[in-house]
């Protein structure tokens, strides 16, 4: 067995190697240290393929990794949903939905990131399903999987009883047999002590003098009283501690405090269940200035489930908030539902924002911080500390407030499975460095053919240098907005719009508010209006509650109509308001409903 020592002189794979590989069209399990490039190799091969007419369905077991790589959660795209395990029933009704079916169907290459979240028993519901769908007993159906991630970072999230076995303690990734390609050469940490560090930690084996290192840290500096080091991000184990932390500094912030109450509808137990996962808190509390991060992927693409920023003021009573990228966000309310045969049986509201001076260190895995607050002395899980010590370049950057054994500890089972997994990606180097570029380029031409794909013509394909460094967005011919006109115009309703669209109902609710306050009079939807009437419920009475307040803003008619106890959300309001504007154009207009009057 190869010798397991630092990974400064073990030769494995790289980057240029592990490209060649994926191109050729094996299944492979891409891995290696943080920082070491997994998700820009992961770009560069979904770049490659996109150019070359094989679009991969890109996933990832976390919202924030699947941004990382512009994809989907591989819960969301393979409809296992927060499912824990498959009945017959659950599966003979996915096979029934077309869009899912024509998913599966359709798919030549699936990437899942950040592999090491997702269970063994999750790995293998996408397995049966897949199977089934394509009718093919080949693993994943005979689609090509690329898996990514790194088994000493976060193990799946479980509860006592769940099954708690990686995805490579399966059968069927046994049967899948992917080519590993371990990388170990690092981009992210700028100095030997830590590299060490963080090596040690991977082996079990940390020495005396790298723990008096560490420890040394937490002597350096005093948190309480050094200002410089206020806005340095902070990292806790528990969500206990980070919000402590927020709720300290949000009352640093002497300005006026606003906060958004989170509405249920539904069956009781089932709304508690989605108020526990949402994230959002019950009652956000927000002022000017407050560092706050989103909590839910939106369906118009401005932020995803872990986007920063700031709020910066109200519109509309509503938080903007301006993000690390320098964008501004209106903050609007999003809903959690709970649906049981097609139908919604739980509802939360909320605006999808919690306070972010301190995150959970599950939050910061794929960040890359230059500093770092980081208290480890409650570490619960193996690979805690690993991911928050290995989020930051160098020591100089590691500000250490507390360390438990606990946090110096990965999984003895991955870590066995480590020395495997260098073992035969050793074995993958030595094989792709015996074979010519001919070689290389016939194997990579064949793939592209066999699924659909043409090589490109004029270009070296075999060469990672064709890749471009960043994955450039699928160019389409219409906006979003023309696209859903185009339905408009063929008198479809809201309802079959979504589901050809693919989007939910109120992404198109929004695109028909921006269409209506874009100008254009012969924009009509006044045929939605039968529909719309017959589902609402109290149309009429809040018809009459925007004549009675006499504005088009939502908040102030909601606030009249929870007064007068009658049933609303803002969905249902939003689409009285659209009716209402098809009438008086002229008064309709979206800009006035985001200022304060």
């Amino acid at each position: 067995m190869l010798k397991y020592q630092l990974w400064q002189s073990v030769k494995t794979m790289n980057q240029e190697e592990a490209l060649k590989i994926m191109k050729m069209g094996a299944n492979v399990f891409l891995t290696g240290i943080p920082g070491a490039g997994k998700t820009y190799i992961l770009n560069q091969y979904i770049d490659f393929m996109r150019r070359a007419g094989l679009s991969p369905s890109v996933t990832a077991s976390t919202g924030i990794a699947s941004t990382h790589i512009g994809g989907a959660t591989i819960h969301s795209w393979s409809g296992i949903g927060i499912k824990k395990s498959f009945s017959d029933i659950d599966i003979d009704k996915l096979t029934q939905n077309e869009r899912l079916y024509q998913r599966y169907k359709n798919a030549k290459i699936l990437i899942i990131d950040e592999i090491s979240m997702l269970s063994a028993s999750q790995f293998e519901m996408i397995d049966v399903l897949a199977r089934e769908m394509r009718q093919n007993d080949k693993p994943f159906g005979g689609i090509r999987v690329i898996l990514s991630g790194d088994f000493f970072q976060l193990p799946p999230v479980s509860r006592p009883g769940d099954d708690d076995r990686y995805a490579f303690e399966s059968p069927v990734w046994r049967e899948l047999n992917p080519v590993v390609c371990y990388l170990l050469g690092t981009y992210r940490h700028e100095d030997d002590v830590l590299k060490k560090i963080l090596d040690s930690i991977r082996r079990r084996d940390i020495s005396q003098d790298l723990r008096r290192k560490l420890f040394s840290k937490i002597e350096e500096k005093n948190w309480e009283r050094d200002n410089s080091l206020k806005d340095v991000t902070r990292l806790y184990t528990h969500n206990a501690d980070v919000d402590r932390e927020n709720e300290a500094r949000l009352g640093q912030i002497k300005k006026e405090e606003f906060s958004y109450e989170m509405k249920t509808r539904g069956k009781k137990h089932l709304a508690e269940s989605l108020k526990k996962w949402c994230l959002a808190p019950e009652n956000l509390r927000l002022k000017e200035g407050a560092q706050v991060m989103f909590v839910k992927n939106d369906t118009q693409k401005r932020y995803v489930n872990g986007t920063r920023g700031m709020v910066i003021g109200k519109e509309g009573g509503l938080p903007v908030v301006k993000t690390l990228s320098g964008k501004k966000i209106l903050a609007e309310y999003a809903e959690w539902v709970f649906e049981e045969d097609g139908r919604v049986v739980a509802q939360i509201e909320q605006i999808p924002l919690r306070l972010a001076w301190a995150i959970t260190v599950h939050k910061s895995q794929g960040m890359t911080l230059d500093e770092a607050h980081i208290n480890l002395s409650k570490s619960f899980t193996p690979g805690q500390g690993y991911v928050g010590l290995s989020r930051i370049k160098s020591m100089s950057g590691l500000f250490l407030s507390g360390l438990n054994e606990e946090a110096l500890m990965v999984d003895e089972r991955a870590a066995r499975a480590d020395r495997n997994f260098l073992d035969r990606s050793k074995m993958a180097s030595d094989k792709i460095k015996e074979m010519n570029k001919n070689e290389i380029k016939k194997k990579i031409g064949k793939f592209l053919k066999e699924g659909g794909g043409k090589a490109p013509k004029g270009k070296d394909f075999s060469d990672s240098a064709y890749c471009s460094a960043r994955v450039k967005p699928l160019e389409t011919n219409l906006s979003t907005y023309d696209e859903t006109a185009k339905f408009v115009k063929k008198e479809y309703s809201i309802k079959e719009i979504a589901k050809k669209r693919e989007l939910k109902e109120a992404t198109i609710i929004s695109h028909l508010e921006k269409l209506k306050s874009g100008g254009t009079k012969d924009f009509d939807i006044g045929y939605m209006s039968p529909g719309i009437k017959a589902d609402i419920k109290e149309f009429s009475k809040m018809e009459k509650a925007f004549k009675k307040v006499g504005e088009y803003k939502l908040s102030p008619i909601k606030k009249y109509l929870d007064k007068k106890g009658i049933d609303n959300t803002y969905n249902d309001l939003r689409l009285v308001r659209l009716m209402l504007s098809n009438r008086d154009f002229k008064s309709f207009k979206l800009k006035d409903f985001d200022k304060e009057k």
